[in-house]
C-alpha cells in the first residue's frame, strides 16, 4: 500500500502546481509515509531477530 504511494509521486510532482505549498505539502506526506515504512521494517527485522534467538541451539 505504501509502496504505490512513494511510486506514484514522481507522477504527482509533474501533475502538482509548482508552488512551494503544494510540494511542501507533498514532501511532508512522503516522508511520513516513507518514516512508516521504515519504522515497519525496523519491527520486522526486531521480531526476526527475537525469533532466531529463541530458536534451539543444538546442532548434534
Amino acid at each position: 500500500m505504501h509502496l504505490e504511494i512513494l511510486t506514484s509521486a514522481p507522477r504527482a510532482l509533474a501533475t502538482l502546481a509548482r508552488d512551494n505549498s503544494n510540494l511542501s505539502a507533498l514532501a511532508l506526506v512522503l516522508g511520513v509515509v516513507g518514516g512508516c515504512m521504515l519504522s515497519a521494517w525496523r519491527e520486522q527485522l526486531r521480531e526476526r531477530k527475537a525469533q532466531f534467538a529463541r530458536r534451539p541451539t543444538s546442532l548434534e
